[in-house]
Formats: C-alpha cells, structure tokens, sequence
C-alpha cells in the first residue's frame, strides 16, 4: 500500500463580518461525502447562520456582562436570604349593578308614566311595548286587581326600565322567573316568599337573574378565614352560612343582595399578608432547628411577632426544611425578609474548635467532579478511585459518562466526590471549610457552550483562482482591502462590510466549489468535538500457508483502515467572550484506477493542525492544502499512425491536469445562556428547506414557561 501524505502551509483567514461557511440550498445540513458536482445550478455558497455583523456582536457581549452581573448580584444576594415569588393577588374589580339583563340597551332613553294601571296592563305596558320582551302569565296574575304607579319625568334606559319593572312586582307579591329568551311572571308563595333559585360559582354571571330568592354556593380559593365571616356577617344583608370543610359559604338573598355578598367575599379571599414576601434561606453551616431556635427571640426583640408553630396573629413565620437544611420565611414586607437575611449571615457560621465534621456541597452550575479535578492540586489531594478519564486535563475530551466516587485526603481533610448525586462531601473543620467555601462557589460556575458551524470545499484552481486562494483574495477582482500579512507559514487576512462576500460570490458563479461536509455541531467550553465521516476499506496485510503440506490452503490477512473525513475542533472563550480554537482536520480518500501494492488501493491524505483565534459570530478560513491529478491520452489511427515520418500526422498526444484546493470554513457562536437559543434554532431554521423544528418551551425565573 502506498500512503500518500500531501500537507500544504496553512492559511488562516479572519473574516469579520460578511464571509462565512457555505450552506447549500439544495442539500441538507448533513455531511455529504458523494460529492456534489461543481455543474450543479441549484448549490450556492451562503452565509452561516451563525453569523453576526459587528454591531450585533458587540450588543451580545454587553449583554453577556450584564448578565454575568446579575448572577453575581443573585449569588451574593443567596448568601442571606433568597426571594421567591409568593401567590399573585388578583385585583378584583366591584361592580355597583344589581339584578340586570345585559341583553337590554343601557344607553337608549325611554319616557315611561303609569298610574294606577293593573298589574297585567303594566306588564303589557312595559315588558312588551316598550322593550319588547317575551312573557307569559301565570294563574291569577291577570285577577289580582293589584294595580302599579309610575310616573317619572326623565326618560330613562330600557335596562334600568326593567329593573324597576321587577321591584314593582316584587312588592306586589309577583316574581319574574327567566327562561331563555322567555319571561314567567307568577304570584308569589303563601307565605310571601318566592320558590328559592339554586347556583353555584363565585363569578357575578354565574348568580341566576331572577327577582326571587338565591341559594348562592360560593367556592373560596384560600379557605374561610375569621375575617372574612365576621366581615359578612356585620356588612352583608344576606342570609350567611359557612362551611368550612367544604371552603363553602352559602349567601341566601335576592340577587342584589347575593352579588353585595360575593363582592365583599372576593375582597377578602385573597393570601394572608404574612405570605406576601417569602424568603429562601439556604444554610451552609447551622442544622435548620437550631437556626430557628436562636433566629426567633432575635425577630422578636425587634418588635417583630415571629413564630415558627402557629401563623396567626404573626408578621414572619419560619418553616424548617430539614432534607436539604434550609429555611423558609413567610414575611408580611420584604423588609423582614431582607432583616432575616442579615441574621443569616451572623447566625450561620461554624462551630469553633478543632473538631472535624462532614459538609456537602451541591454545586448549582457545573460538575462535582471538574470541580474536584480543579481543587484536588489546590489542597494537596491526590484523588483516587474512579475513571482517570474524568480528571485528564491535558487532553481536554469529553469525560466518561460513568459515575463513580473518587477522593483523597491531606493532613487537614479529606474530600470525596460523588459524581452519581453530583455533590461533594467534605471532612474538615467549620473554619477550614469556611475557608475553602469561596473558592468552592467561584469555581461553580455555569460552562459556557459553543455552536460551530463548519463547511469543507474543494475549490478548483481554474479561471482566476488558478493560482489559488491567496492569489485570487491578494490579486483578483475582489474589493478585500489592505488587511494582508504574509510570512513563511502562510498569510492571514481580515475582512469587512460585503468583502467576504466576495469570495463567495466568485466560488458561485464559476462554479468552482464541491461541498465536502457541512456539520454543526454544539459542544462544550474546553471540550473536544469531533466529527468523523467516511467508509471503512479492507486491505490485504498478507497471506499465509501451513508448512506442513504444499496442498494447504493459504490464508489471507486483511485489516480495515478508515477513509472520509475527520475533524477535532477544541473551543476555548476566555473572560472577554473572545473563542481560542484548536483544529485538526483530516481527509483521506482512495486514489482512482490504483492497484499497486498487491491490489490494495492507493490512499490519498490532507491534514491540516492549527490553533486560530475568532470571536463569537467571526468566520476562520483555513485553505492552502492543494492536491492535483494528471492522465496522459493517445489518439491515433491504426496502421497508418505507424509509418515513420508521416505517422505522427494521424496522431495525437493530450496531458490533462486538475488541481484542487481544499478550503475549510468555521464560524464559532459562544451561548451564555438558554434565552439565546430561540434566536439561534429560528436562524438554524433558514436553513433548511424540507424541515420544520418544533417550538422550544423554555422556563422562566417566575416558574412560568415561554415558547419561542
């Protein structure tokens, strides 16, 4: 087998704004090692999607520090005692109408006079002439000899009409009872009293619009309280009755007496105060009884009625949580959560003395056992047990996924980590572990993630890129400006505005350029990704015989060796946002109509090795590699090409040449955040054409979740 090695220097192109990697619209974002054909109309070299112009770029990264600033606020301020959002109260809004029929015009004006009219001619009168409303009689309505006045001297509306027209009738022993569209009026009970109308709800619309009496069942959110009864009791005109295993009260009245009721009742069924502000307290060092025990005389000797048993009659009430040692406070003012958090800090403070005890610490963002890999050296452990894979710091790849516990100790603790509940336990003294704890919470912070977005091209050197890549952007017709710096080992370029589109453009309309790979890939900072595409080729290693018989059968030895693409990219953002990369990439494939080396095929390799600086939304081009393939052909007639002299006139002798250049394209975008991720899926999106990603929910701080 014959290996053919071809490595070329190393150009390194920063594009800044406009030229990134190549997405073609006619295949999808998958690597693609049947080779597109140069010919074909529908491929196009686009823009990333990972892109971003100067200015967005600037914006993102003031926008990163912000919010770096607000988690190191929010970290300080879980020192104390962290906020969380109590129950929201609702605004009720009062409605000062009483029994009405919101089918009625409230805005027109009628003149209404009746005096000493029956009951039937004012029914006739008012219900039907004037608002034209369906009704029936019941017996004796129209044999009273009751008989109804009204005179009034402004028009009034054809609502407020028949809300008079109901209290008339009322006091004349009548009652309206609705049916749809369908109006019933009938004499009253014996006793005087209406049949009595039964509903449920706490809503004004859910009350029956009837003149009669109402047994309104009205469900309470936050249960009977001794306000509440007490408040309707000395306001309401209603008949009240409480249940209060069912968080029922029972309102019995007319309609504008029952809505009266429910509106009192909405008013007062709302969270107790001492809800209102409600504080975390995450304890560090003090068990979560003995914090309560020493924080409530405190709060009380301030003039703050504090309990930890009973919440009535209290403005603060503690809640211990011993299964992760924390303390709930329920505060009627956030004053008196900020006042509990200024005791934590006095109040949670190790035991003095020498005696060691065990603390665990869960980190919030990263990993128990980066964490550990991190602080091992720091302390003089050397940590034991486990995969050695989770501690490698010089190869910087993905750890292994097994979980296990590793530790070591010193003279002074020990130390433990146990990745399977993601903690790490300590055995210490309170003032060492006090010590360390800071180091502990800077080093627990949230990784930052990496998108890249890489595209491979084989350009031909053909037209004005015959020279290559470097001569096209240094001589050609592109608008590239005067960022040139050429060395030994290559050159490097910057471009702004629409001049990286240039090359793009050119790679386009010559149709010079073969889409190799184009992956995207989302990896984590300091975290090796690798991208491996390609067959697997058997070769023959050799044969063998067995010495003991020529008649034998020879056997054959062969072994697979991998062909296609690789490609190792690991990212590194530093403090200002700024992406360190090292790449290698490898292409190797098999060279055509080879059959050398006993009918192995011959193999052809292009590696490049480098390590580049981006920023997040910047473009790396890495070209140089160039490879070229040459045939000679003859053409000749037979026989007469073969006279001396005169043959060479009926023949003919061509040597074709094509040489490539291997281009590599990457584009990386640093995510700070989860908020980052709708913008990126709906660029990711464009991309696509046959696709459609389903929406992302994501979580909010206030528990609620937003779809993007």
């Amino acid at each position: 087998m014959r290996n053919l090695n071809m490595k070329h220097t190393v150009i390194t192109i920063t594009l800044a704004a406009a030229l990134s990697g190549c997405a073609g619209s006619g295949f999808e974002r998958t690597s693609d090692l049947g080779y597109p054909t140069s010919n074909d109309p529908s491929y196009q070299l686009e823009k990333s999607y990972l892109h971003e112009p100067d200015e967005q770029r600037n914006q993102a990264k003031e926008s990163a520090a912000q919010a770096e600033q607000a988690q190191s606020k929010a970290d300080e301020r879980s020192q104390g005692a962290q906020q969380l959002p109590s129950l929201k109260r609702s605004q009720t809004k009062i409605s000062n109408r009483s029994a009405i029929n919101l089918r009625l015009d409230s805005n027109d004006q009628l003149k209404v006079a009746a005096e000493q009219m029956p009951v039937s001619q004012f029914v006739h009168y008012a219900l039907g002439e004037l608002l034209g409303l369906n009704y029936v009689f019941g017996p004796g309505v129209e044999k009273s000899g009751k008989t109804v006045t009204l005179n009034l001297q402004q028009p009034i509306s054809s609502q407020r009409l028949f809300e008079l027209t109901q209290e008339l009738l009322t006091q004349n022993q009548f009652s309206i009872k609705q049916d749809g569209e369908l109006l019933l009026i009938h004499q009253a009970e014996a006793n005087g009293r209406a049949s009595v109308q039964f509903a449920i709800g706490n809503e004004f619309n859910q009350v029956p619009n009837v003149t009669g009496q109402i047994m309104q069942a009205v469900p309470t959110k936050f249960g009977i309280t001794l306000s509440i009864e007490t408040t309707l009791r000395s306001l309401a005109s209603a008949k009240i009755t409480m249940d209060r295993d069912q968080s029922i009260i029972f309102v019995q009245g007319k309609r504008e007496e029952v809505i009266q009721a429910m509106e009192l009742i909405a008013m007062l069924d709302k969270p107790a105060n001492r809800g209102k502000h409600i504080g975390l307290i995450e304890l560090k060092f003090a068990k979560s009884a003995d914090f309560i025990k020493e924080l409530v005389p405190l709060m009380q000797n301030e003039g703050i009625s504090t309990s930890s048993t009973s919440y009535l009659n209290n403005s603060l009430v503690l809640v211990g949580l011993d299964s992760v040692n924390s303390v709930v406070a329920f505060a009627s003012d956030e004053s008196i959560v900020k006042r509990v958090g200024f005791w934590t800090k006095l109040l949670d403070k190790p035991a003095k003395g020498n005696a060691k005890s065990y603390f665990t610490y869960h980190p919030r963002y990263a990993r128990a056992s980066d964490i550990g890999q991190s602080l091992g050296p720091l302390l003089g452990i050397s940590i034991t047990g486990g995969d050695s894979s989770n501690f490698d710091s010089e190869t910087g790849k993905a750890p292994s996924t097994s979980r296990n516990t590793m530790g070591g100790q010193s003279e002074d603790l020990s130390m433990v980590v146990d990745e399977r509940s993601n903690s790490i336990i300590f055995k210490a003294t309170g003032a060492d572990y006090q010590a360390m704890l800071p180091l502990i919470e800077s080093l627990d912070i949230l990784p930052k993630q990496v998108m890249l977005d890489i595209t491979i091209v084989e350009v031909k050197l053909q037209d004005q890129f015959n020279l290559g890549v470097q001569w096209a952007l240094q001589k050609g017709d592109f608008s590239v400006g005067t960022g040139f710096e050429v060395g030994k080992s290559g050159f490097s370029l910057s471009l702004k505005g629409d001049d990286g589109s240039a090359l793009a453009e050119a790679f386009e309309s010559n149709k010079l350029s073969n889409l190799l790979s184009n992956p995207s890939i989302l990896v984590r900072d300091g975290v090796t990704a690798k991208i491996a595409v390609g067959d697997q080729i058997s070769i023959v290693t050799g044969t063998s015989q067995s010495s003991g018989s020529e008649d034998a059968p020879i056997t054959t030895n062969s072994e697979y060796l991998k062909t296609g693409l690789d490609v190792e990219v690991t990212p590194t953002v530093n403090a200002q946002g700024v992406v360190i990369m090292e790449i290698s990439q490898t292409i190797t494939n098999t060279v055509a109509s080879s059959s050398e080396g006993g009918g192995n095929p011959d193999l052809f390799e292009r590696s490049l090795s480098t390590e580049v600086v981006a920023e997040s939304g910047q473009t790396i081009l890495l070209a140089g590699l160039v490879s070229g393939t040459s045939s000679d052909e003859d053409m000749s007639v037979p026989g007469v090409s073969d006279i001396p002299l005169l043959g060479r006139l009926f023949s003919t002798e061509d040597q074709n040449g094509v040489k490539t250049e291997l281009v590599m394209l990457i584009t990386p975008k640093v995510i700070h955040d989860s908020s980052q991720w709708g913008d990126l899926m709906s660029d990711f999106q464009r991309g696509l054409t046959q696709i459609t990603l389903p929406s992302q929910t994501l979580a909010t701080d206030d528990g609620t979740v937003q779809n993007n």
